[in-house]
């Protein structure tokens, strides 16, 4: 099944708001509050920047799974790397290539931006996920750690 992938837009809040709840979900984050207000809120913030992209894939026209892309620069590295923040498929289309396909799609964009590397990230419990990354060239390089400042930073 071949998708297209496109960048999202404010128009696709509703859509991204649903698949980010199935994300959150999988993820063991019952009640992590996300709204359409604040998914709305972001893509605003990020159409007006080339260091964030969210990729949706689509079935005939529908959004079935979405990938957010982050280049950054570190002092690290003597070009860009990326982060991917979040992947997922809709429930009913996963193991049908969709994510691979978004993969295939954001390492293209990395390439072309001169990127030396993406990184990714997944729960320590998510063990589906850790093996599809393994399946598509990610290995295991490092230990993420984390503090939270709340829902709203600070």
């Amino acid at each position: 099944m071949i998708m297209r992938i496109r960048k999202a837009t404010i128009d696709d809040s509703v859509v991204i708001a649903q698949l980010m709840a199935q994300l959150i979900e999988a993820s063991g984050y019952e009640n992590w509050p996300i709204s359409l207000e604040q998914i709305e809120e972001s893509l605003r913030k990020m159409a007006n920047s080339d260091a964030y992209q969210v990729l949706l894939a689509e079935d005939e026209g529908r959004v079935v799974g979405l990938l957010g892309l982050n280049f950054r620069y570190t002092l690290f590295h003597p070009a860009p790397s990326a982060l991917i923040d979040e992947l997922v498929i809709e429930q009913g289309h996963r193991g049908r290539g969709v994510g691979q396909q978004l993969i295939a799609e954001a390492i293209k964009r990395c390439r072309a931006a001169g990127c030396c590397e993406i990184e990714v990230s997944t729960e320590r419990s998510n063990e589906a996920a850790q093996e599809f990354y393994r399946q598509h060239g990610f290995s295991h390089e490092a230990v993420l750690f984390e503090l939270e400042f709340g829902e709203n930073g600070g």
